[in-house]
């Protein structure tokens, strides 16, 4: 539906700037690897990170013959604790090949421009841009430029206002194409007197060039002064009759200690409201949940169809989640697949599986060299060490030109040019043991015993 986007247009915007930049303290178990079993494939997501806890790298693999077989690949890059840079790979022909990249540009510690380019007749190509400009330290516009015929044309533009208490007032988004505006969309907000959401009008520009209603979306709270949302109405705009019709609702329901318990969502019908789905959350005596149903009303009753049951925890973090079907979704016990929410390290992320097993460490641990490693002063700072077969290296730090892997009789088994940009040195193709890394600069070889579980 068109209001969703809307909807989380200021939150999406913040994102952008705070995805790539997320530090934890030592705390902090951060997630290394998630397995999620979705239909009759098993899927292995491994991640890296650097010194101060972002995230670096997420391989992506198959299960196949007992074997777990690469896929695809994500990997940030950083300086001096920004994101720089996103480069996406697909695995072929036994080697990972670059086919989707963002290049990240700040100024004065805020991102001004984004450069996206996929991979083109065996090239990267620049392909869209995307534009900031800020009033203070939020977002005031976003514009969206595709490359047409070596030229640079504008496809979307939004423009926000602010509040005087720097709240979101107001986004207008201009859809374009072909240098003429094909749709154009409104959104103004109110707040109450706390400073929480309290409405949302969004309009389009008819044919006339004239701002016209199309939906209106209320939020209501528990109390006075909370945060917690009671219920989200929605309405369409009837233009022949002039009036608002209801569409949607969705109530919620918490515990004492604040924490969502139900979930309903219903659809108007013509005079009433009408029953549409419900999801149920159930926590243990500490306050985590291990429980979430989802649930349709069926013979006028509310019927418990998936149970997602979260088990396991280690230090608060869950380590195992299914999903099953009830009575009344198949086969009782059975495992299906469904979205199953999570957090992954301080972010809530869905997940389409049967089953998720996760696995955690410390993030201090991740990029300390063992005692394995190589003392000299040409040695070089590798992390994990040992590993599976993934390593990684501060790319920025060190400028490697190209690097080498030997055996420890001195033979050598793989080389590769570097891209300046990534610190990956792959090696998931050897057989375990001990190797030796040579890494190439522009002043120095340095050098590297690495360690293959």
């Amino acid at each position: 539906m068109i209001h969703i986007f809307f909807k989380t247009t200021f939150a999406f915007f913040l994102a952008v700037i705070l995805s790539c930049n997320s530090v934890y303290s030592a705390d902090k178990l951060l997630v290394t690897e998630v397995i999620a079993l979705n239909s009759d494939t098993t899927f292995r997501y491994s991640y890296l990170y650097n010194t101060t806890g972002n995230k670096v790298l997420e391989t992506k693999y198959y299960s196949q013959n007992s074997n777990w077989i690469p896929k695809s690949q994500k990997e940030w890059v950083y300086m001096t604790n920004k994101c720089i840079g996103l480069i996406e790979r697909t695995w072929a022909n036994n080697d990972w090949k670059t086919d989707f990249t963002i290049d990240y540009n700040y100024e004065n510690g805020l991102l001004i421009k984004e450069i996206q380019s996929k991979l083109e007749n065996d090239a990267m190509t620049e392909y869209r841009k995307i534009l900031y400009a800020y009033l203070g330290n939020v977002i005031s516009q976003k514009n969206e430029f595709y490359l047409q015929n070596g030229t640079w044309e504008l496809s979307v533009s939004t423009n926000n206002t602010l509040l005087e208490n720097g709240k979101l007032g107001s986004s207008t988004t201009y859809a374009i194409k072909l240098g003429a505006f094909v749709s154009n969309y409104l959104s103004t907000f109110t707040y109450n007197s706390v400073g929480n959401l309290s409405s949302q009008l969004l309009q389009i520009k008819d044919d006339n060039s004239k701002w016209v209603n199309y939906e209106f979306t209320n939020w209501y709270y528990t109390a006075t002064g909370s945060s917690l949302v009671s219920s989200l109405r929605s309405k369409k705009w009837d233009s022949k009759l002039q009036i608002w019709e209801n569409t949607q609702r969705t109530d919620y329901e918490y515990n004492s200690e604040e924490q969502l318990i139900t979930e309903t969502n219903q659809r108007w019908k013509s005079m009433f409201w009408e029953m549409d789905t419900r999801s149920e959350y159930m926590y243990d005596g500490n306050g985590r949940q291990t429980n979430k149903k989802l649930l349709l009303p069926i013979y006028n009753e509310w019927r418990s169809i998936v149970s997602i049951n979260y088990a396991h925890y280690e230090l608060e973090k869950v380590n195992f989640i299914d999903s099953k079907f009830n009575f009344w979704g198949g086969i009782t016990g059975e495992l299906t697949a469904s979205f199953i929410p999570y957090l992954f390290n301080d972010e809530v992320v869905i997940h389409k599986a049967k089953q998720i097993s996760i696995s955690y460490i410390k993030f201090v641990d991740t990029s300390i060299p063992t005692n394995y490693g190589t003392k000299s002063p040409n040695s070089i700072v590798i992390y994990p060490n040992p590993s599976d077969g993934i390593y990684y290296v501060d790319a920025q730090k060190y400028n490697i030109n190209s690097w080498m892997i030997y055996d420890l009789k001195g033979l050598e088994l793989k080389t590769q040019l570097k891209d300046p940009s990534t610190g990956i040195i792959d090696i998931a193709n050897l057989p375990k043991g001990i190797y030796i890394l040579k890494a190439i600069t522009n002043n120095s070889i340095l050098t590297q015993r690495l360690i293959k579980n």
